[in-house]
């Protein structure tokens, strides 16, 4: 409706004659309608909480949206932080350290057997891309966790055991390498982003990376100290997390393979009782 028109209706409905009062009536309107315009804006404001807000004020995004997105998004951020518990880092920083120090090879053999593991983990690196659709990610997560953490379990035993039982050190140094590779050290670079929108957690992406890199700080600067004042009770820093991170991923890492985000918050939100749907 152009303004001519809204004039003739508002001096019919009002029973106007003056243009100037139908003027003034035409103005009270569109300020009116301004404001309530504004007014709606605010309050869809209010019930979209940011994602900053959303990952950490739950006391300001309590909504069952925001409920369901949280949950989702720490699932997310667990499952990068159980890969940096399984030692794969660390351990592949102190390989030859490791293998010479710990598991009393020769230094030789140490550094050759270092080399070797780099060099047979590229490629194993590259499998899940072609297993990964088939499988599943939380099949393979769970599986390789728990390989990791009877991996880790062998090479302590070893080192405490000592040079008769070195074997064992090459052999379970060599599990965890690989079966991160395989598993969780691949599905944890993107399994965050299928389970919330990525544009509920950009804005939290910085902090979300400098709690990871906190994590992998921790372990790599800690790791030496332990490893040379206790020797194999060491990897104890690896197993112990481990074991609940294994335990949290079974109770709460959903699948989601051929599925959307919407599809997996909802069954979240089922899961935990929370009413609310997202539209698939």
């Amino acid at each position: 409706m152009n303004k001519f028109q809204a004039a003739l209706a508002i001096r019919a409905y009002h029973g106007l004659k003056s243009d100037i009062e139908i003027d003034e009536q035409i103005i009270k309107y569109e300020e009116d309608g301004q404001r309530k315009e504004e007014q709606e804006k605010g309050v869809d404001n209010r019930r979209q909480p940011n994602g900053l807000e959303i990952m950490f004020m739950p006391w300001k995004a309590n909504d069952p949206s925001s409920s369901v997105i949280r949950f989702g998004a720490w699932i997310g951020i667990m499952v990068k932080i159980a890969y940096v518990f399984t030692g794969a880092r660390v351990i592949r920083s102190f390989n030859t350290f490791i293998y010479h120090n710990l598991g009393k090879w020769s230094k030789t053999f140490s550094q050759w057997g270092s080399l070797a593991n780099t060099v047979i983990r590229l490629p194993l690196s590259v499998i899940p891309i072609f297993i990964i659709e088939r499988v599943g990610r939380r099949p393979m997560l769970i599986i390789s966790e728990f390989v990791s953490i009877l991996a880790l379990s062998m090479t302590m035993v070893s080192v405490v055991v000592g040079e008769t039982a070195k074997l064992g050190t090459l052999t379970g140094v060599s599990m965890v390498l690989f079966a991160t590779s395989l598993g969780i050290g691949s599905i944890s670079r993107f399994y965050s982003a299928e389970l919330v929108p990525k544009s509920m957690i950009l804005r939290t992406v910085t902090i979300l990376s400098l709690i990871e890199s906190f994590t992998k700080i921790v372990l790599d600067f800690g790791f030496y100290p332990l490893a040379t004042t206790t020797g194999g009770y060491s990897i104890l820093i690896f197993i112990l997390p481990s074991i609940i991170f294994l335990i949290l991923i079974i109770l709460y890492c959903p699948e989601t393979k051929k599925r959307s985000v919407n599809e997996i918050l909802n069954e979240i939100a089922w899961k935990h009782d929370i009413d609310v749907e997202f539209k698939v």
